[in-house]
């Protein structure tokens, strides 16, 4: 241990302890480096340093907002958050859709189609509030179940999976 931190073996099983347990993984993982490293004064050292600078931006943030949310600059700006927000998911979600798409396009046209009529259907239904969040993802992802185990595998693409 150099200068008192953790050497590599010691911080990657502290990492998979994180993990076991359910909840916010880096919120974990820093109480218990502050607890292996300086005991309940590294717990308060570790999570203040976590937690208080971004609840001290974000209070600061609210109360800027709180005072100038009159102001036509400010209100010109959150009208433009909303089209911001929607166009940055929308990029988010089209790069992970591309793996899917390609994997789909390999293992043949049929997956492909199923694919894309997944990801229409939940866009369709989720923009219209006819289904929930969740029972979307269950469809998909039952969709895409009876897909991968009802429609045959290429040979092209099960024998990318197999040893050489």
């Amino acid at each position: 241990m150099k200068y008192g931190w953790m050497d590599e073996d010691e911080f990657i099983k502290n990492w998979a302890i994180c993990q076991l347990s359910p909840g916010i993984n880096l919120i974990k993982f820093t109480i218990l480096i502050g607890k292996r490293l300086r005991g309940w004064r590294g717990v308060v050292a570790a999570t203040s340093g976590l937690v208080v600078p971004s609840a001290l931006v974000t209070a600061l943030m609210t109360a800027f907002y709180t005072l100038y949310k009159e102001q036509p600059a400010i209100q010109a700006a959150m009208r433009g958050i909303l089209p911001a927000t929607i166009g940055l998911s929308l990029a988010m979600s089209a790069n992970l859709a591309v793996p899917v798409f390609k994997a789909a396009k390999g293992e043949g046209g049929v997956r492909l189609l199923v694919q894309v009529v997944i990801v229409v259907l939940a866009s369709v239904s989720m923009a219209l509030g006819w289904l929930s969040p969740l029972l979307v993802m269950l469809g998909a992802a039952g969709l895409t179940a009876i897909a991968m185990t009802v429609l045959p595998v290429p040979p092209a693409a099960s024998s990318k999976n197999e040893p050489e």
